[in-house]
């Protein structure tokens, strides 16, 4: 029965997706994606797959409770969503797009994506110096992980992600081949050393942001360049996830033998492991944080507080992530479940609104940063978290700096982020609606 079940919202789920980006012609729409991830990985959560692995409450089958608050989280998504779209203008995507392949003409641009790069390349030189070695090729993977990236400074590392970006750009608007083939080896270049650390989510993280680029300044290609990305996404998570089973191949007595490493239990654990972990906090009494598990800067401006997160992590029980929704409820109770995913869809549709409208570097990285927290959503909270202000502070002083370069030649075009666009007389119903 549960596997029907789970099938049956698997299939609705990506049948649902896939009429959202029909009607706005957008096979990445924010909508969409979060449809397919929430519903979709609910339904694989129901496969017989716990049983394999793990915490014994991985088998018990999901209660009602547990449908209610996935559901009405989704209805409050969609409708924030909803709602605030209605607020805006339906964005010409013809001229996002030529406002997006514009980015990379932008002067100095070659100069910003090397001095980011050369700064996230002497960031991981340290770190490896302070880790006596690279986490990915060492045989305490595991152990090295932990302590590769320095409090702080892993911001200047994760600006391979970034780097790889704007390299990716370069290389899309040159003409030379061997100038196209410099900055693709410098992207990957990037991403190897976003591997080096041995953590999934970064080098992933910056297929995202590149393949979010290439998919609305590309249009044409956005099957393609899809299909591309989820080949060297599915590469990377198999060659870090080997990386790190070879610690417990070495030495296996370090390996829980109630944990199955198989491809399928590996995969179920990552994903549908998080709303078994959510059914178990929603039967829990809300500690009420207030902000403390979901927003990083109220830990980074308290540093006291970041233990409360480990000491509600062994209270609950729960050893992996419980969605965005946990987290939620932990800091507002049943506010957290009801409201919250309202609030986070309305802003979705914020950014995605502008990225579209404005076309700048500033905006693409804002609604990168949403779009990676919709994706993520049924696996831990990423909402205004600290990259999303150190990275949008970071693009927004270089466009800055790269807009103050323009010369006096290009006065009558626009700024990228100040493109004209015809005002309707009448508003807009969005196509979503249609």
């Amino acid at each position: 029965m549960d596997t029907l079940l789970g099938t049956t919202l698997i299939v609705g789920a990506l049948a649902a997706a896939w009429r959202i980006a029909a009607a706005t012609h957008d096979p990445i729409h924010p909508l969409a994606v979060f449809t397919a991830a929430w519903i979709g990985v609910f339904g694989f959560a129901h496969l017989r797959l716990s049983e394999t692995y793990d915490e014994p409450y991985y088998a018990d089958p999901f209660e009602l409770q547990a449908y209610i608050v996935v559901f009405v989280a989704f209805a409050s998504f969609a409708a924030g969503f909803i709602l605030a779209t209605k607020r805006f203008w339906v964005p010409d995507r013809d001229a996002a797009r030529t406002r997006l392949r514009g980015l990379a003409e932008l002067p100095g641009l070659a100069w910003a994506a090397l001095a980011v790069y050369l700064v996230a390349t002497l960031t991981t030189w340290w770190f490896v110096r302070v880790a006596g070695g690279i986490p990915l090729f060492s045989p305490a993977v595991n152990t090295l992980r932990q302590t590769f990236q320095l409090p702080y400074f892993g911001y200047l590392y994760h600006l391979h992600i970034l780097a790889v970006t704007l390299c990716l750009m370069l290389a899309l608007r040159s003409k030379a081949l061997p100038w196209r083939a410099a900055w693709l080896i410098l992207a990957c270049s990037s991403v190897v050393m976003l591997m080096f650390g041995g953590v999934r989510v970064s080098a992933l993280a910056a297929l995202a942001w590149a393949g979010v680029y290439v998919a609305y300044a590309l249009p044409l290609r956005r099957r393609r360049t899809a299909a591309l990305f989820a080949v060297l996404g599915l590469a990377i998570f198999v060659a870090v996830e080997t990386a790190r089973r070879r610690e417990f191949q070495e030495t296996p007595e370090i390996q829980n033998p109630r944990v199955d490493i198989g491809a399928l239990a590996t995969a179920w654990a990552h994903t549908g492991a998080s709303f078994k972990n959510l059914q178990l906090t929603v039967e829990q009494d809300s500690p009420l944080t207030m902000g403390l598990n979901s927003f990083d800067m109220l830990r980074t401006l308290v540093p006291e507080t970041r233990d409360v997160g480990l000491q509600i992590s062994h209270l609950y029980g729960t050893h992996n992530t419980p969605t965005f929704l946990g987290f939620l409820y932990f800091d507002f109770g049943l506010a957290g479940l009801l409201f919250m995913p309202g609030v986070y869809g309305a802003l979705v549709a914020i950014a995605y609104n502008r990225f579209l409208s404005k076309g700048n570097l500033f905006w693409l990285v804002v609604y990168i940063d949403f779009f990676l927290a919709v994706l993520l959503s049924f696996r831990t909270h990423r909402f205004l978290g600290n990259n999303l202000i150190f990275f949008a502070g970071t693009a927004y002083a270089i466009q800055l700096l790269l807009d103050s370069r323009r010369g006096a030649g290009d006065a009558q075009l626009p700024a990228s982020g100040d493109a004209p666009r015809p005002l309707p007389q009448e508003p807009l119903r969005p196509r979503l609606e249609r």
